[in-house]
């Protein structure tokens, strides 16, 4: 989503904590009775099948001991052996580092940890967890700890199943509800006591969570996370300075005017944040009636006033930013000291410097990597087309994995590619293949030859590194389709019947390898209807039905629908996360291009092109009248307009807009070089930022299927109109394999 359409003010999901209360005052006695270091009780959080900590006990001495998320596939901890089972389990700290050496940030002392299942009539609703520091403890749990634990576990399951009778659900709450098993102090939680390990607890935790985010607005989301459910802030607003003005980058529980005025407020201007950046020290404001209000209109109404703490973001020689934090009222301790504020600005600020180089690195390389890949491909009548790119998951998001179609002077040179390395040697060595073959392919020589020609070219480069590449010329008259391999998988050809084609090429050395290689090609006849999947990167394993069986479920679920499909095939299911880079090149045979000549068409809309929409709109008119749909032209002009304004407004570079006539149908596409999917917008958000995309509306209203597909280095917004005027309504991506039939 553009920077300027961004919802900066999101609602935190809120869960009513103090219905632990009562819990936790009997876990945090059971602690201070067993003389423990820390305590908690965890519950079942089946979205991530892991058990979390819905409250939490802390002490001085344990104030970090314990972890919030336990994988519930994990049987070292003793809480997840004691949920699975039912039965009390013991682990230790010296153990747990064996199999999970990070957890040391955890354990800045040796521990002993029991857990205790929480269990009634059978069922098992959760664990309590008790921790004692191990210097001066026998090896095992002494018989009265262990009937203290069981007499506290069994209490606590009654209070649960009391909760679940008054039809409260056991979820646990984003942050846990943490209290002091201290013996000096009273029970305490945020905004009503004072508990130095209360703070301790929820700055090291942010500060573990932070340590894991590599985005700027990640680190935001779980900063205003821990400040609102942890801290008990009533509203937060981050600001990053850039060019003297600073610039919103997350907030929540603010007001929509506070947000308007903060957002890109020059630092020259008189306000709390600007004293804050130029003293580089903490401020404190109070709302008062000669101020706007900056907390929502809810929590202004619960409360007389406002206060607020504005930190600057410090690095070692700079300000960068400001955290503002409101309360509804005189905060309590969690936020209360100038020490904990001071942890937290340093905290805060090198977080988001480091998530703003990070930022900065990765867009420098999403730049360099969408400048290395083709814009858009070429229209070519009788062949449909389309391209995806998927960098592989790193610091840096680069990768050597390519695609291209170049036309040629007998038909069209399709091309995928996958150069060893994520970095930018790879990407470099990348945009000289792709130059390379295209060179070649241009001048209309044959796969095999365009291979050879390559290997040498690399092999004189000497850089060390080896690709591999797939190389298919396909002529539309005829349907020829003949392919040459460099270490590289064939393509899949599925036929319009929905059976693959074997297409049996000798696969030959990688490029860079052999200086002398004999690449050979094999050809096949591609039928009207037929689909080409050309790919780099892993597919499913055999096991899950591999590659055919993956590639024809996508089919059947697309309906045929390129874009659809391309979204289908680059989004490998079972796989969290991406270690390699992946492009795919998909090509659909519709028919010789004589006959598929009359029925496409294209226009080139320059950058800034003011009278690009005007354009479109004649482009359209023309063509419908040359076909005889004058009973459609308006309302596809109407939605014409809204996609051609929406890529011109938002995409920032040239558009692409290809018309194409089917028997029962038309189709549009519109193309750009910004990956940002568009999104309708059906409700004004509450800071009234986005006027854009409620355009899209309308063209789900209308259009009989629409999609928008984010591919290598731009997207593809389309949408399909029967030719007869009906057939309206249906889902975004419910396209249909269709084919000329001259």
């Amino acid at each position: 989503m553009p920077a300027d359409e961004r919802p900066l003010n999101p609602a935190l999901p809120v869960h009513d904590v103090s219905v632990y209360r009562e819990v936790a005052a009997e876990t945090a006695r059971c602690v201070r009775e067993l003389r423990a270091a820390a305590g908690s009780i965890y519950l079942r959080d089946a979205d991530e099948a892991a058990l979390a900590a819905a409250v939490a006990v802390v002490t001085p001495l344990g104030a970090v001991a314990l972890m919030e998320r336990i994988p519930l596939q994990d049987a070292a901890f003793a809480s997840v052996t004691a949920y699975r089972t039912g039965r009390t389990s013991t682990s230790r700290s010296t153990e747990l580092l064996k199999m999970h050496p990070q957890m040391a940030v955890q354990a800045s002392f040796p521990f002993i940890v029991t857990s205790a299942p929480l269990k009634a009539d059978g069922v098992v609703r959760g664990a309590l967890t008790i921790a004692w520091a191990e210097a001066g403890r026998s090896a095992e749990i002494a018989s009265e700890e262990q009937e203290r634990m069981a007499k506290a576990a069994h209490t606590l399951s009654g209070m649960l199943d009391g909760l679940v009778a008054d039809g409260v659900p056991l979820t646990p709450p984003a942050v846990p509800f943490v209290v002091t098993g201290d013996p000096s102090s009273a029970l305490a939680v945020p905004n009503e006591g004072t508990s130095e390990a209360i703070t301790a607890y929820h700055l090291h935790k942010l500060a573990l969570r932070l340590a894991s985010e590599t985005t700027t607005e990640g680190a935001a989301e779980a900063a205003m996370e821990r400040l609102v459910h942890g801290f008990g802030a009533s509203g937060v607003a981050f600001g990053l300075i850039e060019s003297g003005r600073l610039h919103l980058v997350g907030a929540t529980g603010c007001s929509a005017e506070y947000l308007r005025a903060l957002s890109g407020i020059p630092l020259s201007k008189v306000s709390p944040e600007a004293t804050a950046v130029a003293q580089r020290e903490q401020v404190m404001h109070t709302v008062d009636s000669r101020d706007s209000a900056r907390l929502s209109q809810q929590a202004t109404n619960e409360a007389e006033g406002e206060i607020w703490w504005i930190l600057p973001l410090l690095t070692a020689d700079r300000a960068i930013g400001t955290c503002s934090i409101g309360y509804r009222r005189q905060p309590g301790d969690p936020v209360d000291g100038p020490s904990a504020l001071t942890s937290l600005a340093t905290l805060l600020g090198q977080t988001f410097h480091r998530t703003q180089v990070a930022d900065a690195q990765r867009m420098l390389a999403q730049k360099l990597q969408e400048t290395l890949l083709p814009r858009v491909l070429p229209q070519t009548p009788g062949l449909a087309s389309t391209c995806r790119y998927a960098p592989a998951e790193g610091a840096m998001g680069l990768g050597g994995d390519w695609y291209d179609l170049v036309e040629s002077p007998g038909g069209i040179v399709a091309v995928v590619g996958d150069v060893e390395g994520h970095n930018t040697s790879a990407a470099v060595v990348m945009g000289e293949l792709r130059s390379a073959i295209r060179a070649y392919a241009t001048e209309g020589h044959d796969p095999t030859t365009i291979l050879t020609r390559t290997n040498r070219l690399m092999i004189g480069l000497s850089t060390g590194l080896f690709a591999t590449c797939c190389v298919a010329a396909l002529d539309p008259e005829t349907g020829s389709f003949e392919v040459a391999l460099a270490g590289h998988a064939p393509p899949l050809i599925h036929g319009a019947d929905g059976a693959f084609r074997g297409l049996h090429a000798d696969a030959g050395p990688p490029l860079g390898v052999d200086a002398n290689p004999a690449y050979r090609s094999a050809e096949e006849v591609l039928t009207p209807g037929t689909l080409a999947v050309l790919h780099t990167g892993p597919w499913p394993e055999p096991a899950n039905g591999g590659d055919q069986e993956f590639v024809n479920r996508a089919v059947v679920t697309s309906g045929g629908e390129l874009e659809t499909l391309g979204d289908l095939l680059i989004d490998l299911p079972g796989r969290s996360s991406r270690t390699d880079d992946r492009a795919l090149l998909l090509l659909r045979y519709e028919g010789p291009s004589a006959d598929a000549q009359r029925y496409v068409r294209r226009l080139e809309i320059p950058h800034h092109d003011l009278q690009g929409v005007s354009r479109a709109r004649k482009f359209l008119r023309d063509c419908m009248r040359e076909w005889d749909l004058g009973s459609v032209t308006d309302e596809a002009e109407l939605l014409a307009s809204e996609l051609v304004t929406n890529a011109l407004v938002h995409g920032d570079s040239d558009v692409d807009v290809r018309l194409r006539r089917y028997p029962e149908h038309i189709r549009m596409e519109v193309r750009d070089s910004t990956s940002t999917p568009a999104v309708p917008v059906t409700i004004p958000r509450e800071e009234d930022r986005a006027e854009g995309g409620r355009g899209l509306v309308i063209v789900e209203a209308l259009a009989r299927a629409w999609g928008n597909s984010p591919s290598g280095r731009g997207k593809t917004v389309w949408f399909e109109m029967s030719a007869h005027g009906s057939d309206r309504g249906r889902a975004p991506g419910a396209g249909r394999c269709a084919v000329f039939d001259g």
